[in-house]
């Protein structure tokens, strides 16, 4: 037993360490980018504040001092301008050296001065320097879509992408920013912690133009997010055809048919499909694959009829670059509360999930398929002899990818079972308590049962081979707050404690070496 043959080769880290539930210290960073779910029923994380490749991004280690006979930078303390509780465009640091300075000549790059010591921390595009508010500082003020965090204290051994900020005068600043009659101010001898008061909170956003529930959201690699899918009502026209793109840079959302007219729609010949219970998933090229759900995708009666709903086999393609939907091969099996799983090759495992069709004889689904992005078809996995199936049907269920998308764990989730005479032997719902999971993308294996059976609940993994399962639904009762995890070396689940409130269908993500676990209803 074993995860593509690294049993005995994980991380082992103690629960009361690594995993914390809900956001106590949290990000006092803002965003220019808002993080969504990259698969259906995994999780929705919060805003983050960090540009790849922003021209005054710093990502040095601990500086040397530099060349100056000048005054030594003393502290930065970080001014929330604004109030927002965030790091945002316009707040300010205050650098203060212990004399006096000489006014700071207009013009100059903060970070040509100032050197950040976290891997990817930036003062922002456009950040700007200038003398004050004393005589023995400097301030700057940020630029677009900062990226600092300044709620813990920095330490000069952890300078990876997501920890407390650090600073100093840069080992290679122009030197004009100088001491009274002293000379260019001098680094400190180490680096400066960037000295905040900022709590973990959430704030206020732009509203959906178009209200939903049920929904999928992914986060494309722009930074905007592609909101799809959903339910309005209860009704077959309450579907939500349109989709939308949320701008964090503008806190706003569009419909992508105003971008890109119809080709900005998802369309099955002229129907506008719609659909909830579906799946999103970010391609390794970034695009979006979207697949299944249950909704309307086509015409009865050959074509000629009304929309009808039922079980979707469509799959789409969207693309960032051109903001618009490509209608690719459908799937093999048409299926709904499936999951799609990104794999380590590029392909999606598609898998679980409930085809309520008339001719469907087994509505749980086993079958496991992937979609190929090479000729943008799906197709079974396995060989024609040997396909590959769950051993145990499943819908509602989670998915999580383990060893870096060479195996997928599954847990979870109910199954209906029996049934015959053409529906008049009726099938019986049950819960799935049992895990599994496909071992090197080949075979499928099966795990340790979970302690308490659960759908329409979270999972993510929180350390290598370790994976953290929150809330959820009982079959025979109401939303579950207790926690577990999965240890891939034991093929076990064990206790974790419970979420202070028990929610069905929550969110989750990892944020600074926490998991903060929202939304769901009780």
């Amino acid at each position: 037993m074993g995860f593509n043959g690294k049993k005995g080769s994980l991380w082992v880290l103690f629960l009361s360490a690594s995993l914390l539930v809900g956001c106590g210290g949290g990000s006092s960073s803002k965003s220019g980018s808002t993080v969504a779910p990259a698969t259906s029923g995994s999780t929705a994380a919060p805003t983050s504040s960090r540009t790849v490749g922003s021209p005054t991004s710093g990502t040095t280690n601990t500086p040397t001092a530099s060349l100056g006979a000048g005054p030594v930078l003393n502290t930065v303390q970080f001014d929330d301008v604004d109030g927002d509780d965030m790091v945002s465009k316009g707040d300010k640091l205050v650098a203060t050296f212990v004399d006096d300075l000489e006014p700071v000549p207009a013009g100059l790059n903060p970070a040509d001065e100032f050197e950040l010591l976290v891997a990817d921390d930036t003062f922002g595009a456009g950040a700007t320097l200038e003398s004050g508010p004393a005589a023995n500082q400097v301030q700057i003020t940020l630029g677009d879509e900062p990226r600092l965090y300044v709620s813990a204290t920095f330490d000069p051994n952890k300078t990876t992408k997501g920890e407390a900020s650090g600073i100093n005068v840069s080992a290679n600043a122009t030197g004009q920013i100088r001491g009274l009659g002293e000379g260019a101010v001098q680094a400190s001898a180490a680096p400066v912690d960037v000295s905040g008061t900022l709590t973990a909170s959430f704030h206020n956003g732009a509203s959906l133009n178009d209200p939903r529930g049920a929904h999928v959201s992914v986060t494309l690699d722009d930074g905007r997010v592609l909101v799809v899918g959903g339910l309005a009502g209860t009704k077959k026209e309450d579907l939500v055809t349109e989709a939308e793109l949320y701008d964090p840079l503008t806190d706003s959302f569009v419909r992508v048919s105003d971008l890109s007219g119809e080709a900005g729609r998802m369309k099955r010949g002229k129907v506008n499909v719609g659909f909830f219970q579906g799946t999103a998933v970010k391609l390794k090229n970034g695009d979006v694959l979207i697949s299944g759900g249950y909704g309307v995708e086509k015409k009865s009666f050959f074509g000629l009829g009304k929309t009808k709903v039922d079980t979707l086999e469509s799959a789409f393609l969207f693309h960032p670059q051109t903001n618009t939907f490509e209608r690719v091969g459908d799937m093999v099996t048409p299926r709904h509360s499936h999951t799609a799983t990104l794999l380590d090759d590029g392909r999606v495992l598609i898998a679980g999930g409930y085809n309520d069709s008339l001719w469907s004889k087994s509505k749980s689904q086993a079958p496991l398929e992937v979609y190929d992005p090479a000729n943008k078809r799906f197709e079974k996995l396995g060989k024609i002899f040997r396909r590959v199936k769950l051993q145990t049907p499943r819908q509602n269920h989670s998915a999580v990818a383990l060893d870096n998308g060479n195996s997928v764990l599954f847990s979870g989730g109910v199954r209906w079972k029996g049934g015959a005479l053409f529906g008049l032997i009726k099938p019986k719902l049950e819960a799935v308590q049992g895990s599994e999971a496909l071992v090197g993308g080949s075979k499928t294996e099966k795990f340790g049962d979970m302690a308490e059976s659960r759908l329409n609940h979270t999972s993510l993994e929180f350390a290598p081979y370790k994976v953290a399962a929150f809330g959820g639904h009982s079959l025979n009762g109401g939303a579950v707050a207790t926690v577990e995890v999965f240890d891939a070396n034991t093929g076990a689940w064990t206790s974790a404690g419970s979420l202070s409130t028990p929610r069905s269908g929550p969110l989750a993500a990892i944020v600074r070496n926490e998991v903060l676990v929202i939304g769901g209803h009780t």
